[in-house]
Formats: structure tokens, C-alpha cells, sequence
């Protein structure tokens, strides 16, 4: 164990005190326009439709953050405070210059970035605490998704991946969308074949601590898989399947998938939850 960050625990919990200071700094206030965040936090923030499929960069000699607004509001806003997280990140220089000193290879340093991007962006719009509350009386399905969102009225995504980074077992939470539109906003894609033979593909995620393998951004999601039927056919889905990994590995898994505008919101639990009002202990 190296001391410091041992753990994808260690590194989360860094994440959010970062977090934690930033929102002390910012009065606590949520909901706050992307430029008031930006300004109180000495960045300058600058959206262009025409930046291309991806939802937006940090460029840390500005420091600037880039947004295409074209894409789904909800994906835009989840963007926003991924790419702030990256600022605080590189301000704090702790878990970077850690991981540079560790680890020799770039993509598991990107690997561990962006999913710590994701906790921050996640703590940022849903907080860890209310979230554990909710979950605790929950079945770990759509529902708690829905209960969530009500909750904080502030991204879907955001609710999916942080319910899965609190969950005591295995769990993996994913955004997905198609491959070509990357959750662009207009929703012309319903209602004709695009709809149901787009190549859905990862687009956010975030693990439980518990869970060891986790899939990457551009991980593409197979035709016959739960979550493609969620795509094509806009219902909920409650299935045991399998986390498609990249190197071809299926580890089977209960699938519960949802949903909204242009992207599909998933839980995907490679261990059984437990019951609801039991005690937990969660890290």
C-alpha cells in the first residue's frame, strides 16, 4: 500500500474535501449560473456550438473551460463541474503529483483523473450524504434514480453516478448515448430506425469502491445488450446481464436501466443490494 491514496476510497474522499472547500468558497449556493461558478473560482469560461462531439475541455494555462451548449442541458451542466473539478485538481497538485510519481503509464493516470473528475462533478451537484439517506430505504432501481433527482432537481447524471459511488456493494453507474450524436439535445432521433441501431456507447462513469473494473468513456454497449433495448425502446429495464467490458469479459450483473432525452442512465450491480432499512456500513 503507498501511502497517501492506497485506495480508489483514498482518492474520492480527497475529491470531495476539494469539493467541500470549493462550495465553502462559493457560499454553498446551488443552483448558480456556470458563470458565476467560473468567476468566483478565477476561470474563464467560454461555449462554442461548433467545439465538436465532446461536451467541453479544461486548458489549465488559462485557465479556461470550453462547453459546447449545443449538447443536452443536463450533460452541458455535468461537463461544467467535471472540468472544474480538473481546475481544483491541478491547483491542490496533491493526488496529480502522487499519481505522476506512481504511475508510469498515461492511461491509467487518465483512468484515475477522469473517474476523480466524475466524484467531483457528482459531490458538486448531488451530495454524498443526502444521497446515502435515500438510498438506504431504496431497491437500487430506476425509482431511486427518479427519488434522487426530485430530491436535488439537479442532473440525472450526476444522481446515477453518485448513487453508484455510495452503493456497499459492487456497483458500477453509467451514462450512455449514441456514438455518432454524443446526447446532442435534439431529440429527432426518437420515433425513426436511428433510434434503435445507434451504437450506444459509455459516456460517463463511476464506481462503487468495492468494485474493481469499471468501463471507459467510448466503451461501446453491444446491440443485444439490456441497456441498447433501453435506448431503442425508452422503458425501463430491470434484467440480469452483464458489464461488457472492453477485453470481451461479461460478468454477469443485475441491469437497471432508464431513460432520459438522449442518453440512457444505468445501475449496474455485480453484487446483490442489500435489503432496504438494513444497516449499512458504507465507506
Amino acid at each position: 500500500m503507498i501511502p497517501g491514496f492506497a485506495s480508489d476510497s483514498d482518492v474520492d474522499n480527497h475529491v470531495r474535501s476539494i469539493v467541500d472547500s470549493a462550495r465553502e468558497k462559493l457560499d454553498g449556493l446551488f443552483p448558480r449560473s456556470r458563470q458565476s461558478v467560473a468567476d468566483s473560482l478565477g476561470i474563464s469560461l467560454k461555449e462554442d456550438s461548433e467545439f465538436g462531439p465532446s461536451a467541453g475541455m479544461y486548458d489549465s494555462s488559462g485557465p479556461t473551460i470550453v462547453l459546447n451548449p449545443s449538447l443536452w442541458t443536463d450533460r452541458v451542466e455535468f461537463t461544467f463541474y467535471h472540468e472544474v473539478t480538473h481546475h481544483l485538481l491541478e491547483n491542490d497538485g496533491t493526488l496529480i503529483s502522487f499519481l505522476h510519481d506512481h504511475i508510469r503509464e498515461d492511461r491509467p493516470f487518465h483512468w484515475t483523473i477522469e473517474r476523480a473528475c466524475n466524484t467531483g462533478a457528482a459531490e458538486f451537484l448531488v451530495p454524498r450524504n443526502s444521497t446515502l439517506e435515500i438510498a438506504r430505504t431504496s431497491n437500487w432501481d430506476a425509482d431511486l434514480i427518479r427519488t434522487v433527482y426530485r430530491e436535488h432537481s439537479a442532473s440525472w447524471i450526476a444522481c446515477t453516478l453518485q448513487i453508484a459511488s455510495v452503493a456497499p456493494h459492487s456497483c458500477l453507474g453509467l451514462v450512455c448515448g449514441p456514438e455518432a450524436a454524443s446526447g446532442k439535445a435534439s431529440e429527432n432521433m426518437w420515433g425513426s430506425q436511428q433510434k434503435s441501431r445507434a451504437n450506444i456507447v459509455v459516456l460517463h462513469s463511476l464506481s462503487s469502491n468495492s468494485m474493481k473494473y469499471w468501463l471507459a468513456k467510448g466503451t461501446r454497449i453491444p446491440f443485444d445488450h439490456t441497456l441498447s433495448l433501453t435506448w431503442g425502446q425508452g422503458n425501463d429495464t430491470d434484467e440480469r446481464d452483464y458489464i461488457p467490458y472492453r477485453s470481451g469479459r461479461r460478468q454477469p450483473c443485475r441491469c437497471v436501466g432508464l431513460r432520459r432525452s438522449g442518453i440512457v442512465l444505468a445501475l449496474l450491480h455485480a453484487e446483490d443490494p442489500m435489503p432496504p432499512n438494513q444497516p449499512l456500513l458504507f465507506g
